[in-house]
Protein backbone atom coordinates (compact mmCIF):
# COMPACT_ATOMS: atom_id res chain seq x y z
CA UNK A 1 0.00 0.00 0.00
CA UNK A 2 3.07 2.42 0.68
CA UNK A 3 4.39 1.95 -2.38
CA UNK A 4 0.47 3.03 -3.79
CA UNK A 5 0.67 5.67 -1.94
CA UNK A 6 4.04 6.89 -2.78
CA UNK A 7 3.05 6.76 -6.84
CA UNK A 8 0.11 8.83 -5.94
CA UNK A 9 2.07 11.39 -4.61
CA UNK A 10 4.76 11.61 -7.18
CA UNK A 11 1.23 11.89 -9.57
CA UNK A 12 0.11 14.37 -7.45
CA UNK A 13 3.45 16.51 -7.51
CA UNK A 14 3.87 15.83 -11.43
CA UNK A 15 0.28 17.27 -11.88
CA UNK A 16 0.98 19.85 -9.28
CA UNK A 17 3.95 21.05 -11.60
CA UNK A 18 2.20 20.63 -14.89
CA UNK A 19 -0.84 23.10 -13.23
CA UNK A 20 1.81 25.53 -12.14
CA UNK A 21 3.55 25.44 -15.42
CA UNK A 22 0.23 26.17 -17.15
CA UNK A 23 -0.46 29.25 -14.87
CA UNK A 24 2.70 30.79 -15.76
CA UNK A 25 2.05 30.26 -19.22
CA UNK A 26 -1.41 32.27 -19.24
CA UNK A 27 0.21 34.81 -16.72
CA UNK A 28 2.93 35.37 -19.33
CA UNK A 29 -0.01 35.79 -21.69
CA UNK A 30 -2.29 38.53 -19.78
CA UNK A 31 1.02 40.28 -19.13
CA UNK A 32 1.27 40.09 -23.06
CA UNK A 33 -1.95 41.13 -23.62
CA UNK A 34 -1.58 44.38 -20.94
CA UNK A 35 1.67 45.12 -22.73
CA UNK A 36 -0.04 45.12 -26.25
CA UNK A 37 -3.03 47.25 -24.44
CA UNK A 38 -0.77 50.15 -23.59
CA UNK A 39 0.97 50.13 -26.62
CA UNK A 40 -2.54 50.73 -28.54
CA UNK A 41 -3.37 53.45 -25.73
CA UNK A 42 -0.04 55.03 -26.14
CA UNK A 43 -0.24 55.25 -29.97
CA UNK A 44 -3.78 56.74 -29.47
CA UNK A 45 -2.42 59.18 -27.14
CA UNK A 46 0.66 59.91 -29.53
CA UNK A 47 -1.46 60.44 -32.69
CA UNK A 48 -3.85 62.28 -30.63
CA UNK A 49 -1.09 64.56 -29.93
CA UNK A 50 0.18 64.85 -33.31
CA UNK A 51 -3.41 65.24 -34.77
CA UNK A 52 -3.53 68.20 -32.36
CA UNK A 53 -0.34 70.17 -33.16
CA UNK A 54 -1.00 70.15 -36.59
CA UNK A 55 -2.84 73.18 -38.34
CA UNK A 56 -3.81 70.77 -41.64
CA UNK A 57 -7.84 70.31 -41.38
CA UNK A 58 -6.76 67.02 -43.31
CA UNK A 59 -4.72 66.00 -40.27
CA UNK A 60 -7.76 66.38 -38.08
CA UNK A 61 -9.88 63.90 -40.76
CA UNK A 62 -7.38 61.34 -40.59
CA UNK A 63 -7.36 61.44 -37.05
CA UNK A 64 -10.48 60.63 -37.01
CA UNK A 65 -10.90 57.95 -39.26
CA UNK A 66 -7.65 56.35 -37.15
CA UNK A 67 -9.58 57.06 -34.07
CA UNK A 68 -12.26 54.97 -35.09
CA UNK A 69 -10.15 51.88 -35.80
CA UNK A 70 -7.87 52.30 -32.83
CA UNK A 71 -10.77 52.12 -30.55
CA UNK A 72 -11.87 48.65 -31.87
CA UNK A 73 -8.61 47.51 -31.71
CA UNK A 74 -8.34 49.00 -28.02
CA UNK A 75 -11.80 47.35 -27.41
CA UNK A 76 -10.46 44.16 -28.64
CA UNK A 77 -7.44 44.55 -27.04
CA UNK A 78 -8.75 45.25 -23.73
CA UNK A 79 -11.57 42.07 -24.27
CA UNK A 80 -8.30 40.05 -24.97
CA UNK A 81 -6.60 41.11 -21.52
CA UNK A 82 -9.72 40.76 -19.60
CA UNK A 83 -10.00 36.74 -21.23
CA UNK A 84 -6.50 36.22 -20.70
CA UNK A 85 -7.12 38.05 -16.68
CA UNK A 86 -10.12 35.24 -16.47
CA UNK A 87 -8.10 32.31 -17.75
CA UNK A 88 -4.97 33.00 -15.12
CA UNK A 89 -8.07 33.07 -12.25
CA UNK A 90 -9.33 29.99 -13.61
CA UNK A 91 -5.89 28.47 -14.09
CA UNK A 92 -5.11 29.65 -9.98
CA UNK A 93 -7.72 27.61 -9.04
CA UNK A 94 -7.07 24.37 -10.29
CA UNK A 95 -3.55 25.02 -9.26
CA UNK A 96 -5.00 24.82 -5.77
CA UNK A 97 -7.06 22.14 -6.25
CA UNK A 98 -3.57 20.15 -7.34
CA UNK A 99 -2.05 21.33 -4.49
CA UNK A 100 -5.31 20.22 -2.07
CA UNK A 101 -5.25 16.58 -4.02
CA UNK A 102 -1.16 16.46 -3.06
CA UNK A 103 -1.52 17.66 0.31
CA UNK A 104 -4.31 15.01 0.63
CA UNK A 105 -2.08 11.98 -0.56
CA UNK A 106 1.24 13.10 1.62
CA UNK A 107 -0.87 12.91 4.26
CA UNK A 108 -2.30 10.05 3.73
CA UNK A 109 1.09 8.36 3.18
CA UNK A 110 2.08 10.20 6.85
CA UNK A 111 -1.07 8.50 9.16
CA UNK A 112 0.38 5.49 7.13
CA UNK A 113 3.50 6.02 7.93
CA UNK A 114 2.83 6.26 11.56
CA UNK A 115 0.20 3.28 11.79
CA UNK A 116 2.81 1.44 10.32
CA UNK A 117 5.29 3.04 13.13
CA UNK A 118 2.59 2.14 16.40
CA UNK A 119 2.12 -1.34 15.16
CA UNK A 120 5.84 -2.12 14.96
CA UNK A 121 5.93 -0.69 18.69
CA UNK A 122 2.72 -2.97 19.72
CA UNK A 123 4.37 -5.61 18.37
CA UNK A 124 7.78 -5.12 19.67
CA UNK A 125 6.15 -4.75 23.47
CA UNK A 126 4.46 -7.97 22.80
CA UNK A 127 7.32 -9.52 22.14
CA UNK A 128 9.19 -7.86 25.00
CA UNK A 129 6.14 -8.84 27.01
CA UNK A 130 6.35 -12.64 25.86
CA UNK A 131 10.25 -12.76 26.92
CA UNK A 132 9.83 -10.89 30.51
CA UNK A 133 6.98 -13.89 30.86
CA UNK A 134 9.25 -16.42 29.48
CA UNK A 135 11.78 -15.43 31.98
CA UNK A 136 9.87 -15.22 34.93
CA UNK A 137 8.34 -18.62 34.32
CA UNK A 138 11.48 -20.24 33.82
CA UNK A 139 12.67 -18.90 37.26
CA UNK A 140 9.94 -20.56 39.21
Amino acid sequence: MNDNLAVLIRLRRWQLDEERRRLVERLAEADHRRAELAAVEATIASERAAAAGSAFADVALAFAAYAARATRHRVAAAQALADAEAAVATQRGVVVEAHRDLRAATLAEEAQAQRAQREAARCERIALDEMALALHTRRL
